[in-house]
């Protein structure tokens, strides 16, 4: 047997007696893995340094496709459209953003310090981000509220930040929310072992880089305006480093509602027997889990 092969086997079985534990890791060790795979100990030690290496990869196998899914990117039609080309990071905890706007007088203030030019002089010369943000904002009108600038766009408002139309309006708004929290909801509860086994060490252990927060990160993208997202890769007037931070801050606007449908959803499939027993809603039950989610999201919005 090769050692891919091997360690497919150790993951199978790991992912084996995860589900038959009901999510339950603390019950499940190397010598019980190691038996199931009819290896030694040593040799499944030999693959994964560790027990949380190792249940780790096992849930990662299972969560990708939930990644995969909700940052698959929806605009695309066709037979060939497929997992997005997602461009930039999901951003997570650690993702500092600075305003675009900010990012812009910033790096203008080193340019006018390192020359003598004044800002109505010609800026041909002037590194890339700055040049095409000059060029395009020679064509925004001169009027107080910008309302040029909006339309031109459909990305800033009044002020000059980032902003979206309403959600009702937008792809990504309240029917995209909802048919991603059902989907997300159906996939835990069809693998709730595995689920049950990332989510609640999360709790117990909550860090940044996570999968509640990486789901939360994955969920806030699938909520995002996708139509927008592509309005912004393909305007020729703005730098790449710009059209990552307008489309980081697309996603981000996303993540406070984000988290918080998100942690709903762990906390109803954690308690799933207790919703049972005092709410009569049976997760189990595709319809009932559906109106759950529905009015769930309600009450959120």
């Amino acid at each position: 047997m090769s050692a891919k092969e091997t360690k497919d086997r150790i993951i199978k079985c790991t992912t084996d007696l995860i589900l038959e534990r009901d999510g339950d890791i603390d019950n499940v060790t190397i010598r019980m893995i190691a038996a199931r795979a009819g290896i030694g100990v040593g040799l499944a030690n030999h693959y994964f340094q560790s027990k949380e290496q190792l249940v780790s990869e096992c849930i990662d196998r299972v969560f990708s496709e939930l990644f995969e899914m909700l940052t698959r990117d929806d605009t695309k039609k066709g037979a060939d459209s497929g997992p997005a080309d997602v461009q930039i990071p999901i951003p997570s905890d650690e993702t500092s953003y600075q305003d675009p706007a900010d990012a812009f007088n910033d790096r203008a203030s080193v340019i006018f310090r390192q020359s003598d030019k004044a800002p109505s002089h010609d800026f041909s010369d002037a590194p890339e981000e700055i040049a095409g943000l000059l060029d395009f904002l020679d064509e925004v009108p001169e009027d107080d509220d910008l309302h040029g600038l909006t339309d031109k766009t459909g990305i800033t408002d009044s002020s000059g930040n980032p902003e979206l139309p309403d959600e009702t309006d937008m792809p990504g708004g309240d029917d995209a929310t909802h048919r991603a929290a059902r989907a997300v909801m159906d996939f835990l509860i069809k693998n709730e072992a595995i689920s049950r086994a990332a989510l609640v060490k999360n709790t117990q252990n909550p860090v940044s880089t996570d999968y509640t927060a990486r789901l939360t990160d994955a969920f806030a993208y699938a909520m995002a305006d996708k139509k927008m997202i592509e309005e912004i890769r393909a305007n020729s007037r703005m730098t790449e480093r710009m059209k990552e931070q307008f489309i980081r801050q697309t996603i981000n606007d996303k993540k406070i509602k984000s988290f918080m449908i998100m942690s709903s959803i762990k906390e109803s499939l954690i308690r799933r027997e207790a919703l049972k027993e005092n709410l009569q809603v049976d997760l189990a039950d595709e319809k009932q889990r559906a109106e759950y989610i529905d009015s769930l999201l309600e009450k959120i919005y």
